[in-house]
């Protein structure tokens, strides 16, 4: 029934708590099978992941099996790095959003090793706002990686393919 409301609404996006709900990442790979030719991006809550190192081999098999997929990890601290290095090292179609990021070397850090195009700002409810906007811009990046992370990342993250030529 839900892949059904999820094929009429087309979402653009597809929010996950699977601590919440009690289940793990491959569990939802029937339901992604279903709506994948809608490519939703996928948000995911940090701390919505129960066993991390569990947690991240489950993210990386998923992603691997939906690389049309965005998978955007959300909510995550400084504490999460060998979380986020183990997973992005290991695919090309997850990002981190750093709404709650306070440091600038952690951002050129990321941008560095991953590129900017896989750093975003904005995806989580709660952030430190004004304190990762600061690191965004003292961070030793080029303009045009800070207006990618500032903006740019988002608005390509969520239109449609044809129009991100535009953008």
């Amino acid at each position: 029934e839900i892949v059904d409301i999820l094929k009429a609404n087309r979402p653009c996006c597809v929010s996950l708590r699977p601590k919440n709900c009690n289940f793990s990442l491959k569990a939802i790979r029937e339901v992604f099978e279903k709506i994948s030719f809608l490519n939703p991006v996928v948000l995911i809550n940090f701390g919505q992941i129960k066993d991390k190192d569990k947690g991240a081999d489950d993210l990386v098999w998923l992603a691997e099996r939906f690389p049309n997929m965005r998978f955007v990890i959300k909510q995550a601290l400084q504490g999460s790095w060998p979380f986020f290095y183990n997973v992005m090292s290991r695919t090309e179609n997850v990002c981190f959003d750093i709404s709650r990021l306070v440091s600038m070397h952690a951002i050129e850090n990321l941008c560095e090793r991953f590129g900017e195009e896989r750093v975003l700002f904005g995806q989580s409810g709660r952030s430190s706002g004004g304190a990762s906007m600061a690191a965004i811009e003292y961070a030793e990046i080029s303009q045009e990686a800070k207006e990618k992370i500032r903006c740019r990342n988002f608005i390509n993250l969520f239109s449609d393919p044809q129009e991100r030529a535009y953008l």
